[in-house]
């Protein structure tokens, strides 16, 4: 899903004109999914997974948060709501399974 948001976002901004875009997963990102991977293979995997995933979910909620105190173009503007949105739910999501285990 998140590739598919990068590549609607980098549509977005070459129909506004933006020709350099480049969108790739932070550095945070790819060290807390590695982290998670040898956490989970030596301590109670689902939980440890679910709390990486959570992080990384609070991490994107920010980002998204942050750029929705820009002033904006509409379009943009709606398409990172939309695409925040989802983002939330999913969080939501992955807390509650996290609660569970």
């Amino acid at each position: 899903m998140r590739a598919e948001y990068a590549a609607e976002l980098e549509n977005e901004l070459h129909r506004m004109g933006v020709q350099d875009v480049k969108v790739s997963a932070s550095h945070g990102t790819k060290v807390r999914i590695f982290w998670a991977e040898i956490k989970a293979k030596v301590a109670d995997g689902d939980h440890v997974l679910l709390s990486t995933a959570e992080q990384g979910e609070d991490a994107a909620k920010k980002a998204y948060a942050d750029a929705l105190k820009e002033d904006l173009p509409l379009p943009l503007r709606e398409l990172l709501n939309r695409q925040c949105e989802h983002i939330q739910r999913s969080h939501d999501q992955v807390k509650a399974l996290r609660d569970k285990k």
